[in-house]
């Protein structure tokens, strides 16, 4: 099954993998965080597909998010909401 980019089932999906990820992950979930994880696993999808898919991994955005943080580095630019760091 497969979204239109931006829908409303898409970014709905996307902010339930970015909760579900900080539940499993025992971290508390604020809105600023999750709006923050809802941004990095709809930008990843974006990234790696063009389009979201029901196959694709929203966490493994929120984890580069998440590791960005912990490294102490910014994990988003200024002017986006996009990850800083080009993967392939």
């Amino acid at each position: 099954m497969q979204w239109n980019r931006g829908s409303p089932d898409a970014q709905e999906d996307a902010g339930d993998a970015a909760m579900e990820y900080l539940q499993r992950k025992g971290a508390k979930a604020n809105l600023f965080e999750a709006s923050q994880l809802t941004g990095a696993a709809m930008n990843y999808l974006q990234r790696i597909r063009g389009e979201f898919s029901a196959k694709a991994q929203p966490s493994d955005g929120a984890m580069e998010y998440l590791t960005r943080i912990r490294e102490g580095s910014k994990p988003f630019a200024a002017s986006s909401a996009r990850p800083t760091r080009k993967t392939p």
